[in-house]
């Protein structure tokens, strides 16, 4: 080995390409983050978001806080979900192009139950979803704890369409509007439709997802900000039909973005590639919105500067018949 990097691998061959992940560090990776804590209480309307203090608190990373008109699609991987090494729930949140994804925020925390995990993917997704025009997929992993964040999801959305006093009183409503979910389908299914909801990994679909997520990174059409994310990516190794982090080392943040890549690439990304909403044309449009907003500010300013001159008019023409009036008279 040339670096204590590759000298870590002790097994197995490397998974992901230093020097793509070393592309990607130089590139995307971002410090400059707003870190975020969260208080559960006995409801979820009693759940309080902090800015955390410091390090030791810091559940929520966000890069990039929501925008209009934007697509999202968040993961869940929960502890203990994805095998029984994982203690640390994840959940990453990537906003959807035509051409790629970014990674907007990263959720990464041990001491959370199944569920206070769904009350803080409630939270993120209703977050993400409330701008105008905007859209939430999200995919979660159902093994073991998993199924438990589920049920409490559905339990709480049944809570908001009928109205729950705790709920009502705190004016919560609406925040699976613009929330989809992933459904399953074989890669080899003849069939149009799904056959589940979300995602029960195997080691064949692991395999798959985590094929798909290093293509995507080796390209860079998936642009990775987190640098806890890059540090897992270094540890995994592929021995044999087996992909995973080496030795008791975690793969949590891994895991749930490999999901969220596989749910944009098969679900999300067509409609947006028939859209032609890429990283370009999205940057174009909002300069565009920019630039119309500005034309029609100046349009009104200018109505408003011409309104005020021909009621200026109107004003001298009516006070000159009032002069030429009063003069008749007098003569």
């Amino acid at each position: 080995p040339w670096t204590e990097d590759e000298a870590f691998q002790q097994t197995g061959s490397v998974f992901f390409a230093g020097e793509k992940l070393k592309e990607q560090t130089d590139k995307y990776i971002s410090r400059k983050f707003t870190p975020y804590m969260f208080l559960p209480g006995t409801e979820f309307s009693d759940m309080k978001v902090y800015k955390a203090e410091n390090t030791r608190n810091i559940e929520l990373k966000v890069w990039e806080p929501p925008v209009a008109e934007a697509v999202y699609v968040l993961s869940a991987d929960p502890a203990f979900g994805e095998n029984e090494h994982n203690d640390r729930s994840s959940l990453q949140v990537l906003r959807c192009y035509a051409d790629g994804v970014d990674q907007v925020a990263e959720y990464a925390y041990s001491l959370i139950s199944t569920r206070h995990l769904a009350w803080v993917m409630a939270g993120i997704m209703a977050w993400y979803g409330n701008e105008p025009m905007s859209e939430v997929y999200y995919i979660l992993e159902i093994n073991g704890p998993g199924g438990a964040v589920l049920q409490e999801l559905k339990s709480l959305k049944f809570q908001i369409e009928n109205g729950y006093a705790p709920l009502e009183e705190q004016g919560i409503k609406n925040i699976f509007r613009n929330v989809k979910q992933f459904i399953y389908q074989r890669p080899d299914s003849l069939a149009g439709g799904g056959s589940a909801w979300h995602w029960k990994m195997t080691t064949q679909t692991k395999v798959m997802i985590l094929e798909e997520l290093r293509g995507f990174v080796s390209n860079a059409q998936f642009r990775i900000r987190s640098h806890d994310l890059i540090e897992e990516m270094k540890t995994i190794a592929r021995d044999g039909d087996s992909i995973s982090a080496e030795g008791n080392l975690k793969d949590d943040r891994v895991i749930a973005a490999a999901m969220a890549v596989h749910y944009w690439d098969t679900r999300i990304r067509r409609n947006m590639i028939i859209q032609k909403r890429t990283r370009e044309a999205e940057v174009a449009k909002k300069l565009k919105s920019v630039i119309d907003q500005t034309a029609l500010f100046n349009q009104n300013m200018m109505a408003a500067f011409m309104g005020n001159k021909q009621q200026t008019r109107v004003q001298a023409q009516r006070l000159a018949g009032v002069l030429l009036a009063g003069l008749g008279v007098l003569l």
